[in-house]
């Protein structure tokens, strides 16, 4: 069929959205039953850079090679006149993430349900682990407008039912393969795009080696900004210019609510780090308890409880230097036992990272710097900083100099970030 097609058999019809280098319609083609989606695209504006051709070929290359149900089928690339190209793919009835989201916002006054994310990240993880190891191709313009949705029964498609929808990665124009190599070019979508390509982009330092480099990482970080926008209805960081973004990742703090899980805040913060050797890969991110675990039962957490022990303890983290956070005195200046050891000396907690997990410690014993004997911690102070920082080590939330989650409170904010 494909290799016979010829121009005249394709019948255009309604636009469905607007690209670089063209317009997308639904298509029929005569003679044949069901419907199409048809890039077409004007050969002017493409050839007129080597880059908008090469993304073109290069798109069509990767699209060809490719066969998983989360990712559209490419099924003719041969169609073309002398001023347009056409792609035919399969046709996706649902709209785009972001249609989808704004329409539950709209209708129901919130964003999807952790049940229903969940449903569209399995997907997106399999598509994306699909990727980058059977396939070593990193897509590089992740994002929620080339996220469609598919509904095969008609009456799920028009109550936009979330749970039977079936997701399509689209556009591979920016893809390539990685072949264990690193990607320099700086290509993506700035919303969604790995912090340490958007500095690069904006000639910031990064204090790091100094050739600029990345991997497939960086679809990790933009899976991570795709979910938090779906949990929350909100961009990750609310901003409408350049300058502002850099900033606001420069604070490097971003929002998650309590009243999401304890599951769903670490699947986040494992996928929105800043330093890439830090996010899970997307084998891991595919094990992770999010994917694995039914939704009905993840772990809900206790407003009232970590509210009364993260304010009692309060912790603050000074993030210069190595990862250690501090008890504020100024909450214990009642009790004259803990006000007594921050006269001496602010007492230390480390955190393990994500690699170790190994939980807090309290510094106590010898002080080699002045030989002097630090105040004990009684068993009862112990266990409030445990139960103070239980979310955080029992629970996989991690910290580090930028991109750390930042959990609103009832009253006030459970965690102060300082950089």
């Amino acid at each position: 069929m494909w290799e016979n097609l010829r121009i005249d058999d394709l019948i255009l019809g309604k636009l469905l959205g607007r690209g670089s280098y063209g317009l997308v319609y639904e298509a029929r083609i005569k003679g044949h039953d069901g419907i199409y989606s048809v890039k077409k695209i004007d050969k002017s504006k493409y050839k007129k850079s080597k880059k908008g051709e090469m993304y073109l070929k290069n798109e069509i290359l990767i699209l060809k090679s490719l066969a998983h149900e989360n990712i559209v089928k490419l099924y003719s690339s041969n169609l073309e006149t002398s001023l347009y190209k056409y792609l035919i793919t399969e046709f996706c009835n649902g709209g785009d993430l972001q249609e989808n989201l704004n329409h539950y916002k709209k209708e129901y006054d919130r964003p999807f349900s952790e049940e229903e994310v969940q449903h569209i990240m399995r997907q997106i993880v399999s598509a994306m682990k699909y990727l980058h190891v059977e396939k070593e191709i990193i897509h590089r313009d992740l994002k929620m407008e080339n996220i469609l949705l598919h509904y095969d029964n008609e009456n799920d498609r028009k109550e936009k039912n979330i749970l039977k929808a079936k997701v399509k990665i689209i556009d591979f124009g920016f893809a390539r393969y990685i072949d264990g190599s690193i990607v320099q070019s700086i290509l993506g979508s700035p919303l969604y795009m790995d912090p340490r390509i958007l500095f690069k982009l904006n000639k910031l330092e990064l204090n790091e080696e100094q050739e600029f480099q990345y991997n497939e990482k960086a679809d990790i970080y933009s899976l991570g900004v795709i979910c938090y926008t779906l949990l929350t209805g909100n961009q990750l960081f609310e901003v409408s210019e350049m300058y502002e973004l850099v900033e606001e990742i420069q604070k490097g703090e971003f929002k998650i609510s309590v009243n999401l899980s304890k599951e769903t805040i670490s699947f986040l913060n494992y996928m929105l780090r800043f330093d890439p050797k830090k996010r899970l890969d997307i084998k891991k991110l595919s094990e992770h308890n999010f994917i694995t675990k039914n939704a009905k039962d993840f772990t809900s957490i206790d407003r009232e409880k970590v509210g009364d022990n993260l304010k009692g303890s309060l912790l603050i983290f000074n993030m210069k230097g190595s990862v250690m956070p501090y008890l504020n005195k100024d909450v214990f200046d009642e009790k004259d036992k803990i006000k007594q050891i921050y006269i001496d000396r602010l007492n230390k907690i480390n955190i393990a990272t994500c690699g170790g997990m190994r939980g807090p410690k309290i510094n106590t014993g010898t002080n080699k710097s002045t030989n002097k004997k630090e105040p004990k911690i009684d068993k009862d102070i112990e266990k409030l900083i445990w139960d103070s920082i239980d979310i955080i080590n029992k629970d996989e939330i991690c910290f580090e100099p930028r991109m750390t989650p930042f959990i609103p409170g009832i009253e006030q904010n459970l965690l102060e970030i300082n950089e």
